[in-house]
């Protein structure tokens, strides 16, 4: 099936007010993961498409459900015609967070809107029935097994390839999972009917349980409403507790019940409204810009402010061997983009989540020192994990907390939680550490993320990935101490650690090796090896020798013979394109963010490998923000802030409003016809700023500065000191298409 991506004309130019331009439309009904409507209010979701022989169903998911560290399966309510379906339309708005349709059937049509209410345990699909049609809805339940193991016994039954076995509905599998209940012998679930709720008790192992909640009922002639919660306890509960739990929900559907939808909707938009009027950008190239903001989209639906961090799936469930957190890269390229994009609650999830469970981070080192803490490759929320390999894993999570705190400063929470944390992490790292017998310290043997030859992931001292987190920690750590005169009588450890810590491996050709005797041979999707440059961001660039480097490593890594479908992957892609745009190379990369959407993008922007991996198209938007400006400190005193220098040179018009920047920054800037015409910063403390490229400013509080010869303005800011320069009102006026239109919507046709 054919994805079209096609313009439409708006009138409004006030991006600002309304996005409905960039509505997903479908004129045909979507028939897989990468196609379906996707709604969600951070923890409840659904997705909206249909198996061949169905009329149109919903899948039910929350993040919370797992069992045996695992994501569970709940199940989806299919929509039941009287006709067969002759034709489909429907459209799903990102500012009002609901999706409509109309499914025509030989009998008549079915009307539908749908909802995951914001701020609330709800989900609702009101129906208007035409014609002669008339509809059911059907409950489809997927056993309490843990996804990886359903589909692993799925496998196993039908000798079908794991990758292959995508949806638990399929009739293929029915037989499937009947040997696997008889083999796993998942605890007897409890389906009862309290005033004319439905309610599905499923209990799980050491009394967790969870529960779905639903109603389906007539509420005026030709009206239907689908109604439905989902419910989780972790409480070691008996049977009879369950039970009374299970009622307690049913009472909490029927009051939600005693408002319309109507209600709910306005609720919903308000949230949505609100929540795309935080910042803006408008690009000329019209499928990318929707493309960012349909990211933005889908992490708000993820995840919501007190809620868990995002796995690799989100509320959207599908078949899949990886079914927690995943944190070789996963995570934290998922929680780039959000603090930068002016979402600093949600931005927070992660790094809250580290605040309030510590001991998941601390028990999964317990193995090797009391002061330490890390994760390892796949994160569950509830319990530890044990390390198996890739020591700067953890660090990686942590440079993603020390990049928020440093987009919102925020020195008490550096002191009492990073710090700690980060001190921890660390530790891991050095406990393991080898001082050779000059004194030089090597990290320990380990695999480069995802770099295989022959089939053997190397495992070698000195991998660059290690090296350069572990040089970073240590570098923080030493500036937090002394910037905060914490006078921490553990910090002569770290310097010396620091001083001792092995340089980074070079050689002619990759410019940058993956580690100790291994150099890069072949085409590697992950940039392991070149995280000094991005995201560490830690290789001066304003040395022409490193600015050098930089450029030989990147060019060659991207460059290589591509040998199957695993050599680069969509991430590959919006990594280089950052990486493009902190060398001032737009061109590159637009480049690579053009082959990202032709190569891997999908009707709903959704990413598949062999599983669900949701990280990759919300990394784009992390790349955008790296286009549009770069903001850089080799010291963490002094910001570097440069607009538009990883812009493409087609690109004549870009507008951003309202960004933020590491030192605590809000930033707007416009450009027009290929040259700078407005530029705003916002300063949130004092600080130490190098601008460039910008001729003059305003301060409101120090009245005129000028450009000096190499076109840098410093300043010492203040807080709540505003720099202008050029003409504020065209940051939120909108840039047309090439085409001379506004909008793009993705969608089906």
């Amino acid at each position: 099936m054919k994805y079209i991506l096609a313009f439409l004309s708006f009138l409004s130019l006030n991006l600002l007010a309304d996005n409905s331009n960039f509505d997903m439309k479908w004129s045909k009904v979507p028939s897989s993961y990468i196609e379906g409507a996707i709604l969600g209010n951070g923890e409840q979701g659904t997705m909206i498409w249909a198996r061949p022989e169905e009329s149109l169903h919903f899948d039910v998911g929350d993040t919370r459900i797992y069992d045996d560290q695992g994501r569970l399966p709940i199940g989806k309510f299919v929509l039941q015609t009287k006709g067969k379906r002759t034709a489909f339309n429907m459209s799903l708005s990102m500012t009002k967070g609901e999706a409509h349709g109309l499914v025509k059937t030989a009998k008549g049509s079915v009307k539908f809107s749908a909802l995951t209410v914001s701020g609330k345990n709800l989900n609702l699909v009101k129906f208007t029935v035409l014609g002669d049609e008339d509809i059911k809805i059907n409950l489809f339940s997927i056993p309490a097994i843990t996804t990886a193991k359903l589909r692993n016994e799925i496998k196993a039954v039908t000798g079908k390839p794991t990758h292959t076995i995508l949806d638990y509905s399929n009739p293929k599998y029915a037989d499937a999972i009947k040997q696997t209940i008889n083999k796993l012998k998942p605890k007897a679930e409890i389906n009862r009917a309290i005033n004319a709720i439905q309610s599905r008790l499923v209990p799980l192992k050491q009394g967790k349980a969870y529960s779905l909640t639903w109603e389906f009922k007539k509420v005026a002639e030709q009206q239907y409403l689908l109604a439905w919660r989902t419910d989780y306890t972790r409480e070691n509960l008996k049977a009879a507790e369950q039970q009374k739990w299970a009622e307690e929900n049913v009472k909490k559907l029927q009051k939600s019940l005693q408002k319309p939808y109507a209600h709910y909707f306005a609720i919903n938009a308000k949230w949505w409204n609100a929540y795309f009027q935080r910042s803006n950008i408008s690009l000329p190239d019209k499928k990318l810009e929707a493309y960012y903001k349909w990211q933005l989209y889908k992490v708000a639906a993820a995840t919501h402010q007190g809620k868990l961090p995002i796995d690799l799936m989100g509320p959207w469930f599908r078949a899949t061997n990886w079914p927690k957190i995943w944190a070789n890269l996963n995570v934290q390229l998922t929680y780039l983009p959000m603090a930068v994009a002016n979402q600093k609650e949600i931005g927070d999830t992660l790094f809250a989540f580290i605040d309030n469970n510590p001991h998941l981070f601390i028990e999964a080192a317990k193995n090797h020192k009391a002061d330490s803490a890390t994760h390892a490759r796949a994160i569950s929320p509830y319990t530890p994990g044990g390390f198996s390999w890739e020591y700067g894993n953890f660090l990686w999570t942590l440079h993603n907390y020390w990049h928020f705190l440093r987009v919102y400063p925020d020195d008490k929470r550096m002191v009492e939680k990073f710090y700690p944390m980060l001190k921890r992490g660390a530790n891991f790292v050095l406990h393991n550490c080898r001082e050779d017998e000059n004194g030089v310290l090597h990290t320990p043997k380990d695999i480069s993320p995802e770099y295989e030859m022959n089939r053997i992931f190397p495992k070698v001292e000195d991998t660059t990935y290690n090296l350069e987190f572990l040089r970073w920690a240590l570098r923080t750590i030493i500036f937090i101490e002394e910037n905060q005169n914490l006078q921490d009588p553990q910090i002569s450890k770290y310097k010396s650690a620091l001083e001792k810590l092995a340089p980074v491996l070079l050689e002619d050709e990759s410019g940058i090796m993956i580690g100790q005797g291994v150099k890069l041979e072949k085409a590697h999707r992950h940039y392991s090896h070149l995280v000094g440059l991005y995201p560490i961001k830690q290789m001066n660039l304003n040395d022409p020798d490193k600015y050098k480097l930089a450029q030989k490593a990147v060019d060659y890594w991207i460059n290589l013979p591509i040998i199957n479908n695993w050599s680069y992957k969509g991430y590959s892609r919006t990594g280089a394109a950052s990486m493009y745009s902190m060398l001032g190379q737009g061109d590159k990369a637009y480049e690579q963010m053009q082959i990202l959407l032709d190569t891997y993008g999908s009707a709903n922007t959704m990413y598949i490998e062999s599983g669900p991996v949701i990280e990759t198209p919300i990394s784009a938007a992390a790349s955008i923000h790296e286009m549009l400006f770069q903001c850089s400190s080799q010291d963490w005193k002094v910001d570097e802030l440069k607009f538009f220098t990883g812009v493409p040179s087609k690109w004549a018009d870009v507008t951003f409003q309202n960004l933020k920047a590491e030192g605590g920054y809000t930033l707007s800037a416009s450009r027009r016809d290929g040259k700078l015409t407005a530029v705003k910063i916002e300063a949130s403390r004092e600080g130490e700023l190098i601008v460039h490229g910008v001729p003059s400013l305003k301060s409101s509080v120090q009245g005129d500065l000028t450009a000096d010869s190499k076109g840098q303005i410093r300043i010492k800011t203040k807080a709540g000191e505003v720099l202008s320069f050029g003409e504020q009102r065209s940051f939120s006026k909108a840039v047309k298409g090439p085409d001379g239109k506004d909008g793009f919507h993705f969608g089906l046709n």
